[in-house]
């Protein structure tokens, strides 16, 4: 009985201890990226998804440390979306010397860290590789 309380107690703690970024986009089924254009008059590449093992890692990649902002080109933005609903917008850049994602949230403007997974990953996905 007492492994049971316990098991339930950190289950109990480990949900409370979510970060406002991930609370907010918790329940996203779809998520859009927009990669920039790099050039006036073309046409911008698009990928959307609802692959729940995709939507999790992009989760993950956006929840991370907050990071000091510096002047970067940004390559795209990915659009969180819940049955249609936009529940975020975060425009990522991936520069060598310049990687976060920057976002609004409950009107303040936050910069994570893009780590060298989430380059890989948006990489694969501009170059129309699929696999999450």
């Amino acid at each position: 009985m007492k492994n049971i309380i316990f098991i339930a107690v950190i289950t109990i703690i480990c949900f409370s201890c979510t970060s406002p970024i991930v609370n907010s986009i918790v329940e996203t089924d779809s998520v859009v990226i927009e990669f920039a254009i790099p050039e006036p008059g073309a046409v911008s590449k698009t990928v959307a998804t609802t692959n729940s093992a995709a939507i999790h890692r992009l989760i993950g990649f956006v929840d991370s440390k907050e990071v000091q902002a510096m002047p970067c080109v940004y390559k795209g933005k990915v659009f969180f979306f819940q049955q249609g609903n936009k529940l975020l917008e975060a425009q990522f850049a991936d520069a060598e010397d310049c990687r976060y994602f920057s976002f609004t949230l409950d009107g303040v403007l936050h910069h994570t860290r893009m780590n060298h997974e989430a380059v890989d990953f948006f990489k694969s996905l501009e170059e129309g590789k699929n696999y999450y």
